[in-house]
């Protein structure tokens, strides 16, 4: 669970819980990439969103890492719902609402999260720097 209580104290730090729904952020940091985020679904207890990176390859844009993940407010946790990712040419897809995974699977995602939020405290993308993408 410690990676799980990680992910929520981390995203909780950089994003504002009262974002409007279905509207699409970027949060910018000079000489980075951009994070791009939209609020999907907000009930009293959770928060699903989706997070990512917009990576420009000749002419097709790739949504990378393209996490969807879940905010547990009473919990207290944070889990990855699903992650798109690309090695080479092949797509990588891991989908919790379509498939069941092993606990090592599941743990690898979560991980996965983990360390992207670290880096991005650690290259000082803030809370109070998103804007809405027009």
């Amino acid at each position: 669970m410690a990676i799980y209580e990680d992910n929520y104290i981390r995203l909780t730090a950089l994003i504002n819980n009262e974002m409007p729904l279905d509207t699409a952020f970027m949060l910018q940091v000079d000489g980075l990439l951009d994070i791009h985020l939209r609020i999907i679904e907000r009930t009293r207890f959770t928060t699903v969103m989706h997070l990512t990176y917009l990576l420009q390859e000749e002419d097709v844009v790739h949504v990378l890492p393209d996490i969807k993940l879940r905010i547990y407010h009473d919990a207290r946790l944070a889990e990855v719902l699903s992650c798109g990712r690309r090695r080479g040419k092949t797509p990588i897809r891991y989908d919790r609402t379509r498939e069941n995974y092993d606990l090592k699977h599941i743990w690898e995602m979560n991980r996965f999260l983990q360390k992207w939020l670290a880096y991005c405290f650690r290259h000082g993308y803030q809370r109070v720097d998103w804007c809405k993408v027009p």
